[in-house]
């Protein structure tokens, strides 16, 4: 039988309307890293896309087959995956007509998972974040546009050296340090008083903001509801 091969999509197997093979690589190509070494298409889902009015797929595997009918989507399903990075928008006629109502351009037809490896964490080591990464997801909308992105769990930058800081921060905040800050100098005209009424209102605005929501829980959990 004959053979086809699509470089960079994932894991599929695909008997075609004359009894052929279609062949899928199962991870993209990166040059420089060995494949083992190589995120993982894991899902795939689809929504308003030709006869994928609503359906999803499971790709965590080394090899996938697909059998069907004439028909049936096999070819469909090749198309949607494609799509992801093809520039391509889908034409009215290429648009579900088994939803309610119209597939509009900003409706997401394809959404698509990988699992992120060890390799793909140690490239963002750099950003020092507080969870490490572990899946991304692509998504094309039928209109017009690239791929978005979104990374699991969220990115989130490490608060720990700032919690640390912060605590150290507090710690050296006595009255007394407060009291010895040494003022800017007036502007000209600006009377003593007024000079020192600033002063107090520093003093005092510094001393709340160090007592709230300080201890390290709070701070950590002041950022993850941000």
């Amino acid at each position: 039988c004959g053979t086809r091969t699509y470089p960079t999509i994932g894991g599929l197997v695909v008997p075609d309307r004359h009894n052929q093979l279609t062949t899928i690589n199962p991870k993209p190509h990166r040059p420089g890293r060995h494949p083992d070494e190589i995120s993982r298409l894991t899902k795939a889902e689809f929504s308003g896309f030709g006869r994928l009015a609503d359906a999803q797929i499971n790709l965590d595997h080394k090899v996938v087959a697909i059998v069907g009918p004439n028909e049936a989507g096999k070819t469909t399903l090749l198309k949607a995956l494609a799509y992801i990075d093809n520039g391509e928008s889908l034409t009215v006629a290429q648009r579900s007509r088994g939803l309610s109502g119209d597939v509009a351009d900003d409706h997401i037809v394809v959404r698509i998972q990988y699992r992120l490896d060890e390799a793909d964490q140690a490239a963002v080591a750099h950003l020092d974040l507080n969870d490490k990464p572990t899946e991304l997801w692509l998504s094309r909308t039928a209109g017009p546009g690239d791929a978005r992105r979104k990374v699991v769990p969220t990115p989130r930058k490490n608060l720990v050296p700032l919690v640390s800081a912060l605590e150290a921060l507090k710690a050296a905040a006595t009255d007394s340090a407060i009291a010895d800050l040494k003022p800017a100098e007036p502007e000209d005209g600006a009377e003593r008083e007024e000079l020192d009424e600033r002063r107090t209102s520093f003093s005092g605005r510094l001393k709340a903001a160090l007592a709230s929501k300080f201890h390290r829980g709070d701070v950590l959990a002041c950022a993850v509801s941000d």
